[in-house]
């Protein structure tokens, strides 16, 4: 495999991670946001039928729709990295003896496992059966992301 394909695939998986927290990020910002927009407090003030000067909306409600359509756009672009990468890791698990290759990318990249660590609780004898393994997951993985 060429090494910049390779550096992609490990690019694409390690920004996975950061994704997802961005996602979650992104919707907390989204709630806070919710809550700051919603109904003001009543006044006792008449409503004269369009004589007044003042605005239907408070002006800071511009400011929060435009950065909620911000937000919503963030969250769209990240939720399609993540699925990228997701589709792309159920890919490379179909196939014959290939169940553990979406597991060993995402403990080596994701949860930062050594090959150690992925050996034992995969059950492989040993740390070079995990590297031999991780190799052709890697691959497998380049060609369903298309890079």
């Amino acid at each position: 495999m060429e090494k910049n394909k390779y550096k992609q695939a490990v690019n694409k998986l390690e920004n996975y991670r950061v994704s997802r927290m961005a996602i979650e990020n992104i919707r907390n910002k989204i709630q806070k946001l919710l809550l700051c927009s919603g109904p003001a407090p009543l006044k006792g003030t008449s409503y004269d039928g369009g004589r007044s000067n003042t605005p239907a909306y408070h002006a800071s409600m511009s400011n929060i729709a435009d950065e909620m359509q911000q937000l919503y756009c963030r969250l769209a672009a990240k939720q399609e990295e993540v699925k990228l990468v997701e589709d792309a890791l159920a890919i490379i698990s179909l196939g014959r003896n290939c169940e553990h290759y979406a597991d060993i990318l995402i403990m080596r990249h994701i949860d930062g496992f050594s090959m150690e660590v992925i050996a034992d609780r995969l059950g492989y004898s040993s740390r070079r059966s995990v590297y031999y393994q991780y190799d052709k997951a890697m691959k497998k993985f380049a060609i369903a992301l298309g890079v």
